[in-house]
């Protein structure tokens, strides 16, 4: 199979993981470690979902990350 960016077709709509982590994310899931400790999604899938949520400007990088964590927080975009 593909890897996402590499011959398959961007994204235009959410899918039920991105959704899923929306969700999650102000709950204290927001990183991609605290999606796979807590919610059980691989980091292999966590980045990327988190990165594209991040394009479509759903979530942002929260300022001030602690020992280099990509930490997100959710925009107002987001949870509309």
């Amino acid at each position: 199979m593909p890897r996402p960016g590499r011959g398959r077709k961007p994204r235009t709509q959410a899918s039920l993981l991105d959704l899923f982590v929306l969700a999650v994310v102000p709950q204290g899931h927001n990183t991609a470690y605290a999606l796979q400790e807590k919610a059980g999604i691989s980091q292999g899938s966590a980045i990327p979902t988190l990165r594209w949520l991040e394009q479509e400007g759903l979530v942002k990088k929260a300022k001030g990350s602690t020992r280099g964590k990509q930490e997100f927080s959710i925009t107002s975009t987001g949870e509309a």
